[in-house]
């Protein structure tokens, strides 16, 4: 077993490692990685395990993945890898969700993906409504869910455009999904205009075809 676990400006080591030099070249990493954190080093060295360069290649892996996170963990069981936290941002979540599904070090196997979007406080969501576009902007939970929501734009839009500029963020509330198709059904029946939801608080603006629909 061997992990390297993040938290705040502190970088911990735990585990085994095969031998002193292997030790070295494992802090070399860690330096390379993570330049401006304090560590602290309890590994220890024992014989068996994987082979050496495969296993170095697994802990060069790992520690590739933690620096994309705020906090978190990278831990190795044998082959097996398991990573969790939370990213550093949108592009670093990005960047470990593809990393963990494409190709890995030989002889490495991923055995769980906990990473989480970094976390949005407050949680906002806006949609604008012009003469030849609806811009999405904000915050979105995950990938299903900005592709149910620009499904339901272009059902409810007749426009000839939708700019998606969400991120994708952790810390959406409870019935997020209700209030946004709620929200999004509201500033369809506008000829023009603008929702914000921050958390499950609600604005809308804009210019009604009718005084009817105004009202």
């Amino acid at each position: 077993v061997w992990s390297a676990s993040r938290t705040g400006s502190m970088l911990r080591l735990r585990g085994l490692v095969p031998s002193e030099e292997d030790r070295r070249t494992v802090l070399g990493m860690v330096k390379a990685h993570f330049a401006d954190l304090e560590v602290e080093d309890r590994l220890k060295i024992a014989e068996g395990g994987p082979p050496r360069e495969q296993w170095l290649g697994a802990v060069s892996f790992g520690l590739k993945q933690l620096s994309h996170l705020k906090q978190g963990s990278a831990r190795l069981l044998n082959e097996g890898l398991k990573v969790d936290g939370e990213a550093r941002s949108a592009n670093d979540y990005a960047e470990v969700k593809k990393a963990l599904t494409g190709p890995v070090p030989a002889g490495l196997t991923i055995l769980n993906d906990h990473v989480r979007p970094p976390l949005a406080d407050p949680y906002v969501f806006i949609a604008s409504l012009g003469p030849d576009t609806l811009v999405l902007t904000g915050s979105v939970p995950s990938e299903e869910r900005r592709k149910d929501l620009k499904e339901l734009s272009r059902r409810l839009f007749e426009r000839p455009m939708l700019d998606d500029q969400l991120q994708l963020a952790s810390g959406a509330p409870k019935r997020w999904n209700d209030a946004v198709e709620a929200a999004l059904r509201a500033l369809s029946r506008l000829d023009s205009g603008k929702i914000s939801i921050s958390g499950l608080a609600l604005s809308i603006e804009g210019l009604a075809p009718d005084k009817g629909t105004a009202v």
